[in-house]
Protein backbone atom coordinates (compact mmCIF):
# COMPACT_ATOMS: atom_id res chain seq x y z
CA UNK A 1 0.00 0.00 0.00
CA UNK A 2 1.00 3.61 -0.83
CA UNK A 3 0.80 6.50 1.52
CA UNK A 4 1.06 10.31 1.75
CA UNK A 5 3.20 11.56 4.27
CA UNK A 6 1.92 14.54 6.31
CA UNK A 7 2.92 16.66 9.17
CA UNK A 8 0.07 17.41 11.64
CA UNK A 9 0.37 19.97 14.06
CA UNK A 10 -2.03 19.88 17.24
CA UNK A 11 -3.35 23.14 18.93
CA UNK A 12 -4.62 23.05 22.30
CA UNK A 13 -4.96 26.12 24.50
CA UNK A 14 -1.81 28.23 22.69
CA UNK A 15 0.38 25.64 22.51
CA UNK A 16 1.30 23.46 19.44
CA UNK A 17 2.76 20.25 18.98
CA UNK A 18 3.70 18.42 15.44
CA UNK A 19 4.08 14.76 14.48
CA UNK A 20 4.75 12.92 11.39
CA UNK A 21 1.70 10.47 10.21
CA UNK A 22 1.10 8.89 7.23
CA UNK A 23 -2.45 8.49 5.28
CA UNK A 24 -3.31 6.18 2.50
CA UNK A 25 -3.26 7.27 -1.13
CA UNK A 26 -6.54 7.63 -2.38
CA UNK A 27 -7.86 9.64 0.99
CA UNK A 28 -10.03 12.65 0.33
CA UNK A 29 -7.62 15.63 2.33
CA UNK A 30 -10.79 16.93 3.34
CA UNK A 31 -11.16 14.25 5.45
CA UNK A 32 -8.24 14.58 7.92
CA UNK A 33 -9.87 17.46 9.75
CA UNK A 34 -11.65 14.26 10.96
CA UNK A 35 -8.60 12.23 11.19
CA UNK A 36 -6.98 15.11 13.29
CA UNK A 37 -9.61 17.22 15.23
CA UNK A 38 -7.09 19.23 17.14
CA UNK A 39 -4.66 20.05 13.45
CA UNK A 40 -4.18 23.47 12.84
CA UNK A 41 -1.92 22.67 10.29
CA UNK A 42 -1.37 19.84 8.03
CA UNK A 43 1.85 20.02 5.65
CA UNK A 44 1.75 17.49 2.98
CA UNK A 45 5.66 16.35 2.68
CA UNK A 46 7.57 13.97 -0.06
CA UNK A 47 8.80 11.27 2.03
CA UNK A 48 8.51 9.50 6.10
CA UNK A 49 12.24 10.89 6.46
CA UNK A 50 11.12 14.45 5.50
CA UNK A 51 8.08 14.95 7.08
CA UNK A 52 9.98 13.56 10.32
CA UNK A 53 12.25 16.27 10.25
CA UNK A 54 9.87 18.93 9.75
CA UNK A 55 7.93 17.92 12.73
CA UNK A 56 11.20 17.85 14.80
CA UNK A 57 12.44 21.20 13.12
CA UNK A 58 8.78 22.59 13.81
CA UNK A 59 9.30 21.05 17.89
CA UNK A 60 12.42 23.23 18.23
CA UNK A 61 10.92 26.27 17.22
CA UNK A 62 7.93 25.41 19.59
CA UNK A 63 10.18 24.88 22.35
CA UNK A 64 12.52 27.95 21.90
CA UNK A 65 9.30 30.21 21.29
CA UNK A 66 8.06 28.56 24.84
CA UNK A 67 4.44 27.23 22.43
CA UNK A 68 5.19 23.65 23.08
CA UNK A 69 2.37 21.67 24.24
CA UNK A 70 4.44 19.67 26.71
CA UNK A 71 6.21 22.37 28.29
Amino acid sequence: MKYIHIVVTDTENGKHRAHAEKIPTGTNLKNCNDMFPNAKVIHLCESSSHSKTVADYWNESYKKNGTYLYN
